[in-house]
């Protein structure tokens, strides 16, 4: 009686075992084991024993389709002289043969193709040759495409072998199919073709290689290779026609992309094409915008330089400068400045760029644009100040700024509060000490007709109480 090692628990089992003793598991899958092990005598002795050469196991893989998978030429035509069947799938729906091109054996390939597997019947997984795409077996396509391969065959997503092979960046394996009739316009069922799937994975040669057999050029196909940064693909598609400007549905375009993502080069060669530098989208953003609240200096200078309105405005009045100063981009400020950017340039709701500096907190910021000539008491809709929204905020380092280049503390907003009833509403003891430094109205009254104190009393802030008392005695 001879010991096999259980395929689950590596125990030892009898030989004659239906089950293994330790775990369970069912002992007609010991043939994959041994397929496994490359032991061919113990394969051998078992099949004469009667074993079941198309046993499963629980994720329908048969020894043949192990044996395929690990290329093992010698075990495999044992099995398949002792009647492995090469039509079965496993769970996925995949064949032994399917198996082999994954791992890209052609040796295999070709003797379970003699054997009689089709190449074209698709079960329920995808086609072979499409499988070889995926994995770029150059030397397998030409092998399928021997045995009867159809190169315009489509899996359930419609992608066929040279959609599947160029958004992958398999050139070669491209060519071959190319060379053998495939459809060079073929698209899968989001109508995307081959071109798209290589311009979006940045592959030039590919790109190259299809306009050269008559590829015709999708649009999105810029849009994307912008938005990736591919600048010489950008530059293949615009030299073979494509119109710089041309947009998706929501009025996006290939320099907005461009902008978007901080590609300088890419940005640079759009505009050397002509792209319009002031185009907008359905939102009302345009590249400028785009680029400078993401902080990309670099392209933000180039759109300038290309001619850009500086105070370009988005769908609710936000310029560029507006949202390099809301996040703290100095050096993208700067720049605008220096193209004539207007820096009180209100937003629909009134709001300038100091405005949003002071806000977030942002005291470099927020000094810069004061040196450049920001309004200090600029007021919005609602009559808040910049002093209102950092003293609110309790951006104690801004609310000293803005009170040294002069904010008036005792301004109010249409509610009636003033820095100090906000700062002191929210808590924010150092910031209502420095107003009170500039001896404010501590008595004026919100709409509601409460003020400071009452305020620092409702949240019993000990400390802004004291404060408080302490400037009322003097």
């Amino acid at each position: 009686m001879a010991l096999m090692i259980c395929y689950e628990c590596d125990g030892k089992v009898s030989s004659l075992a239906k089950a293994c003793p330790h775990c369970g598991a069912p002992m007609e899958n010991k043939l994959i084991k041994i397929v496994e092990c490359g032991d061919i005598e113990a394969l051998q002795d078992l099949i004469k024993r009667g074993a079941n050469v198309n046993t499963k196991d629980r994720a329908g893989c048969t020894p043949l389709m192990k044996a395929a998978e690990l290329g093992n030429v010698s075990i495999l035509e044992v099995l398949l002289k002792s009647g492995a069947e090469f039509q079965i799938a496993d769970e996925s729906g995949a064949s032994a043969l399917m198996w082999a091109v994954s791992t890209g054996n052609p040796e295999v390939i070709r003797i379970l193709l003699d054997a009689g597997a089709s190449v074209t019947a698709k079960e329920d997984s995808d086609q072979a040759l499409i499988w070889a795409a995926a994995q770029g077996h150059s030397d397998i396509a030409e092998l399928l495409i021997k045995y009867g391969a159809n190169v315009n065959t489509a899996n359930e997503t419609g992608r066929t072998p040279l959609i599947e092979a160029c958004s992958r960046n398999h050139i070669d394996f491209a060519e071959i199919l190319l060379r053998h009739g495939a459809d060079v316009n073929a698209k899968d069922n989001k109508n995307e073709s081959a071109i798209f799937k290589a311009a979006k994975a940045g592959n030039a040669g590919i790109v190259r290689l299809l306009l050269e057999k008559g590829a015709e050029i999708d649009p999105r196909a810029l849009r994307w290779a912008a938005a990736g940064g591919h600048r010489e693909i950008v530059e293949i598609l615009l030299r073979h026609g494509m119109d710089t400007d041309s947009a998706n549905a929501d009025g996006v375009t290939a320099l907005m992309r461009a902008a978007l993502m901080g590609h300088v080069g890419t940005v640079k060669t759009l505009l050397e094409h002509g792209a319009d530098v002031n185009a907008k989208d359905a939102e009302g953003l345009c590249s400028l915008v785009l680029a400078a609240r993401e902080g990309h200096v670099g392209v933000v200078q180039l759109l300038l330089e290309a001619g850009a309105d500086p105070d370009f405005p988005d769908a609710t009045g936000w310029t560029p400068l507006i949202w390099a100063a809301s996040l703290g981009y100095d050096n993208v400020a700067a720049l605008l400045l220096k193209y004539g950017a207007d820096i009180n340039y209100q937003d629909r709701f009134g709001a300038t760029a100091i405005m949003k500096a002071s806000r977030r907190g942002f005291t470099e910021v927020a000094g810069f644009l004061l040196d450049k000539g920001a309004d200090v008491n600029a007021v919005d809709a609602d009559g808040g100040t910049a002093l209102m929204r950092a003293a609110r905020g309790g951006h104690s380092r801004v609310v000293k700024l803005l009170l040294a280049r002069g904010a008036n503390p005792n301004l109010s907003d249409k509610d009636g509060n003033t820095a100090l009833i906000l700062a002191a509403s929210e808590g924010h003891r150092e910031a209502v000490r420095l107003i009170l430094e500039k001896n404010p109205d501590i008595k004026a009254r919100d709409k509601n007709g409460w003020t400071a104190m009452m305020w620092a009393s409702s949240i019993r802030n000990r400390d802004i109480i004291s404060l408080l008392e302490k400037y009322t005695a003097k």
